[in-house]
């Protein structure tokens, strides 16, 4: 009973002491924080003591001046950037929307197949459930149609999926990044 209560003790005091130990590391990141806001754009000084640079000799002490970090001045204008094209002069606006519109028209293609499953389904178990001849007639001749409408959506979905591979190629092929085609 005595090693049982010791055990829980010992889980407490190293639970207890975590828990502590994680909020005085976040009040030291935190400080940290502070003080390198205080200390700023100032200079770091670098000591190369083992590389000899041209002319120096080693145990130099070379100044590192941080990147002025100025706000731009409201009457001056950056120069625009220049845009990345393709090497037929396409951008990536041009790209994206391109393979946008074709996940598109494959998104519409595999609804209307699903459809077209759903509708097949549903006239078989119906051809199933009818008892009268005439009626089963007119579902085999539903059932017939809707096969030829699958092989046509069949047909529309890999015609869509295969446009989608044939755009990857011709952006690789014409030099863009292949980021533009997400």
């Amino acid at each position: 009973m005595k090693r049982i209560h010791l055990l829980i003790a010992i889980v407490l005091v190293s639970w207890l002491g975590s828990t502590t130990r994680a909020q005085s590391i976040a009040d030291l990141a935190r400080q940290e924080r502070e003080r390198k806001k205080v200390q700023g754009n100032k200079p770091v000084l670098t000591i190369n003591a083992d590389t000899p640079l041209r002319g120096r000799e080693p145990g130099n002490v070379t100044v590192v001046q941080p990147p002025a970090t100025e706000p731009a001045k409201s009457g001056e204008s950056k120069p625009p950037a220049t845009p990345i094209t393709d090497s037929k002069g396409r951008d990536e606006k041009y790209w994206r929307s391109t393979f946008e519109q074709a996940r598109q028209e494959l998104k519409r293609a595999e609804g209307k197949l699903t459809l077209l499953d759903l509708k097949m389904n549903d006239l078989q178990g119906s051809l199933y459930r009818e008892s009268i001849y005439t009626r089963e007639q007119e579902i085999r001749q539903e059932i017939a149609a809707t096969e030829r409408d699958q092989a046509l959506a069949r047909e529309e979905v890999a015609a869509a999926q295969k446009k989608i591979s044939d755009l990857e190629d011709e952006l690789r092929r014409s030099g863009g990044p292949p980021g533009w085609a997400r």
